[in-house]
């Protein structure tokens, strides 16, 4: 189903350039859309006040509680849930969809430092495909992070085209990501620069075992770039041999011609990080130059030590509704985890000013004496990883470490 192309203006005020993030928060205009959206779902008839969250979460609560408890003691039994049912997709979109939305911004805020915004930003398509889209926390997430990076770097009068591709085998998942993202670029109400903003939207019902990429799946032309987006794929097909072979394929197609970004998010356990930077190692070797978390295609150094894996941290500013759920569930997701990998065919992309990027992939230690205290970081320069000690105490896994 392709939705007809539509066309808006939006504005959005001036923020400073800085790219340096300690607490990730969602939108304003992001966060009245979605609220918007769930109570549309959530079948109250009656206009939305922000005062009436909790009676969203009521009745959503038994099922939030039910996918909650999988995460966290048999992800395995996740695959047995049926998200193709109006009572798992709403359910899942009130109590995750929000948090994965701030787990891919914090990623999108880690790679600026690493890229050239120039290079990046002067497209004037962005072709988004989003395998296995879900609620499409990941593809919204990284229209809103796009949009405020153009704003920051005050690109006034720029007209955009996004041609988004959903795909996904559950279609109560595909009519949310759909909704979602269409409510929002045609509601967002932006102050200061405008932009004027044309936008289709595709469906596509399939498993990444059966999907067969159109012909549109890679842009070569020079004003468009190809975003490929796969959030908490790869964990459930990495041991099915059918589906990851494919995944791999479609991989294997993205870096063939045009310019493109690849997006790869997994949980931060140790097992989906590994098997994620393993496939990541294979990947680089079909044309892809790695830009987040470090800049080498190396093979990646934690995977030679049996105890350190990479993944990423970032404190996340929760939402009224996110504070609610943590409330019920008895949780803390103040601070979020994610292993990803960002790649590129496009080495005009990397931020060639960053001379030897270092990353912190290791949680500090704290050495305390009579007089001070030391924090001792595991750090990875794409080629090697050591410990250095330090008396900075705020970095976070993923964040380029910077001798004061």
């Amino acid at each position: 189903m392709v939705q007809p192309t539509k066309k808006l203006s939006t504005k959005k005020k001036d923020t400073s350039a800085d790219t340096t993030y300690k607490a990730c928060s969602i939108s304003e205009s992001y966060l009245a859309n979605f609220y918007q959206l769930v109570w549309k779902y959530s079948g109250y008839k009656r206009a939305f006040d922000p005062k009436n969250l909790d009676l969203v979460l009521k009745r959503s609560l038994p099922s939030i509680a039910e996918i909650w408890r999988s995460y966290n003691c048999d992800r395995e039994s996740l695959s047995g849930f049926n998200f193709n049912t109006p009572k798992y997709s709403f359910s899942y979109l009130v109590g995750f969809h929000l948090p994965n939305v701030a787990r891919f911004k914090a990623v999108f805020d880690r790679m600026i430092p690493r890229i050239n915004p120039e290079e990046f930003l002067k497209y004037d398509t962005v072709n988004i495909w989003d395998i296995g889209c879900g609620s499409g926390a990941c593809s919204s997430s990284f229209i809103d992070s796009f949009l405020e990076l153009l704003d920051r770097y005050q690109y006034k009068g720029k007209s955009l085209k996004f041609k988004v591709h959903l795909v996904d085998r559950a279609s109560h998942f595909l009519t949310i990501a759909q909704d979602l993202i269409s409510s929002y670029l045609d509601t967002i109400n932006l102050n200061g620069y405008s932009y004027n903003i044309e936008y289709s939207i595709s469906t596509y019902r399939s498993s990444i075992e059966s999907f067969t990429p159109r012909s549109d799946f890679i842009s070569s032309k020079d004003n468009e770039l190809n975003v490929y987006i796969a959030g908490y794929v790869y964990n459930e097909i990495s041991q099915k041999q059918k589906g990851s072979a494919q995944f791999e394929r479609l991989v294997k197609k993205m870096a063939g011609s045009g310019s493109s970004l690849l997006f790869l998010l997994d949980p931060a356990n140790q097992t989906p990080s590994k098997n994620l930077a393993s496939f990541k190692n294979r990947i680089v070797n079909y044309g892809f130059y790695t830009l987040y978390p470090c800049s080498f295609e190396s093979k990646c150094c934690p995977l030679l030590d049996k105890k350190d894996w990479c993944y990423t941290e970032a404190y996340f500013k929760k939402d009224r509704l996110t504070q609610l759920v943590d409330k019920v569930l008895k949780t803390q997701r103040s601070k979020i985890n994610t292993c990803s990998f960002i790649l590129t065919n496009d080495s005009s992309f990397i931020n060639k000013n960053l001379k030897n990027p270092v990353t912190l992939i290791g949680k500090p230690i704290i050495k305390a004496d009579r007089t001070q205290s030391h924090i001792q970081y595991l750090l990875c320069d794409g080629e090697h990883v050591f410990k250095k000690e330090d008396d900075k105490s705020s970095l976070l896994k993923g964040e380029l470490y910077k001798k004061n």
